[in-house]
């Protein structure tokens, strides 16, 4: 599994001032000294990382990864978690951490959706991300709250 790591898009979230929906962080804010909240590991390794070029890099190779389990990886001290993502023929490559509570998705389960989907799923609390990275499902929430929470931006 080959993937493009950039250190200045890193998908690191932060929890937004209490609120459970996450906050990209951009390089600017973070040299700003703008960070409410708590950072992921992975956004502390990638400032304290020397810079590397825009590239594609091997994380695993296919022979070790089971396509019904996520599988953690890790590269120049950021762990990530590989999963066969709705698409048989691609992997997704993710932070090993959920932005809700920073748990270890590599911990988690894969779920199939209706349509065939398939959802990484976090073991903490069962918040679960399409191959985008998107948060598809929070079951905690009701049905109103889950509404208004994914037509927020």
């Amino acid at each position: 599994v080959l993937a493009m790591l950039e250190p200045c898009s890193s998908l690191s979230t932060i929890v937004n001032g209490g609120s459970p929906f996450p906050t990209k962080l951009t390089g600017g804010e973070l040299a700003a000294g703008k960070t409410p909240g708590l950072l992921s590991q992975n956004q502390k390794a990638l400032d304290e990382a020397p810079s590397f070029p825009r590239t594609w890099v091997p994380l695993a190779s296919s022979l070790e990864l089971d396509p019904n389990r996520p599988t953690p990886v890790s590269f120049l001290g950021q762990k990530y978690v590989v999963y066969q993502g709705s698409n048989e023929d691609e992997w997704v490559v993710v932070d090993d951490a959920c932005p809700h509570r920073l748990a270890p998705l590599s911990e988690g389960r894969i779920d199939t959706t209706e349509s065939g989907s398939r959802l990484l799923q976090c073991a903490y609390h069962g918040w679960s991300f399409d191959d985008s990275g998107m948060c598809q499902d929070i079951p905690q929430m009701t049905k109103e709250l889950k509404q208004r929470a994914f037509e927020n931006p």
